[in-house]
């Protein structure tokens, strides 16, 4: 299944390398800093509030804090779910046409009732799947889940010492993979699953985790 919230190419291509070598010179080290920021804007597949950020995200902010890229899950997450109310429409049909032969056992009924209850689950699924959302911010990397009770787990950027994502061949055919974060010996999120788009979300944590360097190194020096 694939994902009909994919970020357009072109905005992809408006980011900067991910491998950046810096200069030694402080001023030209600050001016290429300030640039690089202005280029790493904000992207959402996500639906946005009247402020611009994602839906239900600016309260788990904290000050200062802003979105940068937030996303769902890939559609691959729902094949099972979908696999399973397809399964029980095709019972419930079955049901419907041998209640015809064999009348007094309720045969339509009890097809009916597997119908429904195999649509109940998927929308529960797709319910999941919808709240659910990998958020990343300018200090921190979100997942925001759970349906009737709210779960919120987060890293933040100054603990990723690097990234790695990886790809099957079918989530290379279907583009979603998986990204890893490499912490610095604490624990915490550390592993983003069937993600839209992998590289581009490694792409800006590689981005936002050089300009914390950068930003560490100019404050160290006189």
């Amino acid at each position: 299944m694939g994902n009909p919230e994919a970020i357009p190419q072109r905005e992809a291509d408006d980011l900067p390398p991910a491998e950046w070598h810096c200069p030694t010179d402080p001023d030209t080290l600050s001016e290429r800093l300030s640039r690089r920021r202005r280029r790493v804007r904000s992207h959402s597949s996500v639906p946005s509030d009247g402020n611009g950020g994602p839906v239900g995200v600016a309260r788990y902010l904290s000050p200062g804090e802003h979105v940068i890229y937030a996303t769902h899950r890939h559609l691959v997450v729902l094949n099972s779910a979908v696999a399973i109310w397809l399964a029980t429409v095709a019972l419930g049909l079955v049901g419907g046409l041998a209640s015809r032969t064999y009348r007094g056992f309720y045969l339509g009924q009890a097809g009916a009732a597997v119908s429904l209850a195999g649509t109940a689950f998927l929308g529960s699924r797709v319910w999941e799947w919808w709240v659910a959302r990998y958020v990343l911010t300018n200090d921190r990397v979100l997942l925001l889940e759970g349906v009737l009770s709210r779960r919120v787990h987060g890293v933040p950027l100054g603990s990723v010492l690097d990234t790695t994502y990886h790809r099957t061949l079918t989530g290379r055919l279907l583009g979603y993979g998986d990204l890893d974060l490499n912490l610095s010996g604490r624990p915490g999120l550390r592993k983003l699953t069937s993600l839209p788009r992998p590289d581009y979300l490694y792409h800006l944590v590689m981005v936002l985790t050089s300009v914390r360097d950068v930003d560490g190194r100019l404050s160290r020096e006189p």
